[in-house]
C-alpha cells in the first residue's frame, strides 16, 4: 500500500457531503496482469459519479451506472452501512434498463459478469464479521427467495442474481475519526488500522489475477481495440444527456458485437486468400517456410491467374465466409443486412487484389526488362573486362617471356664468362705448375751436377795424386785439363 505519510493520489476526491466526480472518469494508465486461462489482459480502472443524491436524476443515474455496467467485467456497488431494499430497488432499476438493451443477445446467459457489494461503515460486526464472510451473510439473507415475501420482492431478488454471473459483498469498517476533518489529506497513518488490514484484504480480492475477468460481449472476449469501438457505440446512444430508447443501446452493443464476427470473417478470408496467392508462385517452399511463422502472407508474390485457382479460391472463401456468420451468432434482425455487406467488403478486397495484382505484374514486367537490361549489360561489361584481363595477362606473359630470355641470356653470358676466368685460371695453375716443374727440373740438374762435379774432383784429385807419383807435372796437367773438358761434355750432353 505504500508508505503511510503519503497523502493519497489519483482520482479526484475532498472533504465533505457534496460529490466531487461527475460522470465517468478512467484512469490515465492500463495495466497489463496475466491471468490464469486466458494469459495478458488489460486493466482499465473506471470511477463513476455517486447514484441517487440530492443533485442527480433518475435518467442521469441510469445512464452512468448502465455504461459502467455495459463496460465493465467487475463492478463495485458502493452503499453505506447496510444493503437495504431502496439499494436493490435501484441496482433493479439499472439491471432492468441493461438487460432490455442485452436480451437477445445472452441466449439464456447472465447479463453481466460480477458484481461485489461493498458496504462501508458497516455498524454490526459482532452480528457478521468484516470481510467476504460476513458480506456473503449479509448478500443471501437480502437476496434469498421466501414465499412469506411479496411478489415484487422476490421478482427483485431474483432479476438481481440473474443478471449476473457471479455476485459478492465486503463489510468495511470506519476508517476512523480523523478522515471525517476538513484537513484529512488520505495519508494511511491518519486512517484506523483495521480498515488498513481490510483494504490490503479487499483491494487484492479484487484485483489478484485469479479473480480477475476478462470483459465478454455476448459470451465474447472483447479485445483492446474492441473496448474503443464500445465506447464509441455507447456514448453515441447515451450522449444526448436523455435516457436513450433500449433499442438504441440495443443496436449500440449488435454494432459492437457484428463488427467483431464481421472483422474476423473479413481477416479469415483475407489471409485464406493471401496465402493462396502466395503458395501461386511457391515452387520451392520459400513462401510456405513464411507462412508458417506469420499470420497473414503480406508478401507481394501475385501471379497471373490463368488457370483460374484464385478466382474458385475466392468464391469458395465467399461461400464459407456467408455461412460463418449466419452460424456466428449475429445481435439483431440485421442478418441479410449484414450478409450483403459482407459479400460486397470481399467482392471489393477482391476487386482490390485483382487490381493490386495487374499493377504488380506490370511491375514485375518492367523489372524483369530491367534486370534483362542489366543482365546484358553486366554480360558486356563481364566480356570486355575478360577480354582486357586476357590481353593484361597476354602482355604480362610476353613481359615475363621476354624477361625470361633476358634472364637466360645473361646467365649464358655469365656461365661463358665464368668458364673463361675458369679457364684462365686453369691456365695460369698449369703455367705455374710447368714453371715450378721446371725450376725443379733446373734444381734437380743443378744439384746433379754439383754432385757430378764433386764426384770428379774427388775422381780428378785421386787420379791426379796417383799420376803425380808416377808421372812428370805437364803429364798431370794434360790429364787434368782433359778430365775437366770431359765433365763439361758430360753436363751438355745430360
Amino acid at each position: 500500500m505504500g508508505r503511510d505519510d503519503v497523502p493519497l493520489e489519483g482520482f479526484s476526491w475532498r472533504y465533505g457531503s457534496q460529490r466531487e466526480t461527475t460522470g465517468i472518469l478512467l484512469w490515465g494508465k492500463v495495466f497489463k496482469v496475466k491471468i490464469p486461462d486466458y494469459g495478458t489482459v488489460a486493466v482499465v480502472l473506471m470511477d463513476t459519479e455517486g447514484s441517487f443524491d440530492n443533485t442527480s436524476t433518475v435518467e442521469g443515474n441510469v445512464t452512468v451506472f448502465s455504461m459502467s455496467m455495459l463496460l465493465c467485467s467487475n463492478q463495485l456497488y458502493n452503499v453505506s452501512k447496510h444493503i437495504d431494499q431502496s439499494d436493490l430497488r435501484h441496482l433493479k432499476l439499472f439491471v432492468e434498463y441493461a438487460m432490455m438493451a442485452k436480451k437477445e443477445s445472452t441466449h439464456g446467459q447472465e447479463a453481466f459478469q460480477r458484481l461485489l457489494f461493498l458496504v462501508r461503515d458497516w455498524p454490526f460486526p459482532a452480528e457478521k464479521p468484516f470481510g467476504l464472510r460476513g458480506g456473503s451473510e449479509l448478500l443471501q439473507s437480502f437476496l434469498k427467495l421466501d414465499s412469506s415475501l411479496p411478489a415484487e420482492v422476490s421478482e427483485l431478488r431474483e432479476n438481481i442474481r440473474k443478471s449476473f454471473e457471479k455476485l459478492e459483498c465486503y463489510l468495511m469498517p470506519r476508517p476512523g475519526d480523523k478522515v471525517e476533518d476538513a484537513e484529512f489529506n488520505g495519508k494511511l497513518r491518519d486512517i484506523s488500522p483495521p480498515f488498513r488490514q481490510h483494504l490490503q484484504e479487499v483491494i487484492p480480492y479484487l484485483l489478484s489475477p485469479e479473480h480477475l475477468l476478462p470483459k465478454k460481449l455476448n459470451g465474447r472476449l472483447v479485445t483492446c481495440k474492441e473496448l474503443v469501438v464500445m465506447f464509441q457505440a455507447y456514448f453515441s446512444a447515451f450522449k444526448s444527456g436523455k435516457l436513450p430508447q433500449p433499442m438504441d443501446v440495443f443496436d449500440a452493443i449488435a454494432f459492437v458485437h457484428n463488427k467483431r464476427i464481421m472483422d474476423d470473417i473479413l481477416k479469415t478470408y483475407e489471409t485464406e486468400m493471401g496465402q493462396t496467392m502466395c503458395l501461386a508462385l511457391d515452387d520451392n517452399g520459400v513462401i510456405q517456410a513464411k507462412l508458417e511463422k506469420t499470420e497473414m502472407c503480406q508478401t507481394m508474390c501475385l501471379a497471373l491467374d490463368d488457370n483460374g485457382v484464385i478466382q474458385a479460391k475466392h468464391e469458395k472463401l465467399r461461400k464459407e465466409c456467408v455461412a460463418r456468420l449466419r452460424n456466428a451468432g449475429v445481435m439483431g434482425n440485421k442478418l441479410d443486412e449484414l450478409e450483403q455487406q459482407l459479400k460486397e467488403n470481399i467482392d471489393a478486397r477482391h476487386s482490390m487484389t485483382k487490381q493490386t495484382r495487374e499493377a504488380v505484374l506490370a511491375l514485375k514486367k518492367q523489372f524483369d526488362e530491367q534486370q534483362r537490361k542489366e543482365r546484358e549489360e553486366m554480360q558486356l561489361q563481364l566480356q570486355q573486362t575478360r577480354k582486357s584481363f586476357e590481353e593484361q595477362q597476354r602482355m604480362e606473359r610476353e613481359e615475363m617471356q621476354q624477361e625470361l630470355q633476358h634472364t637466360k641470356k645473361e646467365m649464358e653470358v655469365q656461365q661463358a664468362r665464368n668458364e673463361e676466368e675458369l679457364q684462365r685460371k686453369l691456365r695460369d695453375v698449369e703455367e705455374q705448375l710447368r714453371e715450378k716443374d721446371r725450376q725443379r727440373r733446373e734444381e734437380e740438374i743443378e744439384h746433379m751436377a754439383r754432385l757430378h762435379r764433386l764426384e770428379m774432383d774427388k775422381e780428378e784429385s785421386q787420379h791426379m795424386a796417383a799420376q803425380n807419383e808416377n808421372k812428370g807435372f805437364w803429364q798431370s796437367f794434360g790429364d787434368i785439363c782433359s778430365s775437366v773438358l770431359r765433365g763439361i761434355k758430360k753436363i751438355f750432353l745430360f
